[in-house]
């Protein structure tokens, strides 16, 4: 760990948070450099209505549909882990950033 004492510890203290959010892919969402930093967004679970605009429940809709649903499932599922790692990544930079500022 470094520790912000002094203004040359900034290079290797940025070089050390920019490293650690470069292996876990969420440096795009915290580099200070840049003026349009994207979002970060959690994936929206899919409801019925995706595969049937009117439809309120799985009941009304038929087995084609009830399968791509289930296929758009899985793809959502794998968003979210993939999602709560990256907030996971970015909630523990921030607070190494906290600890040694």
């Amino acid at each position: 760990n470094i520790i912000l004492t002094s203004p040359r510890d900034l290079i290797p203290w940025l070089f050390i948070i920019q490293d650690a959010a470069t292996k876990a892919g969420v440096w795009k969402y915290i580099d200070p450099s840049q003026t349009n930093v994207p979002t970060l967004t959690e994936p929206q679970i899919p409801y019925p209505k995706l595969m049937k605009p009117d439809a309120i429940s799985i009941a009304e809709l038929d087995n084609n549909q009830i399968q791509r649903l289930d296929v758009v499932y899985h793809e959502y599922e794998n968003k979210k882990r993939y999602y709560i790692q990256q907030r996971s990544a970015i909630n523990q930079i921030g607070t190494y950033i906290t600890t040694t500022i």
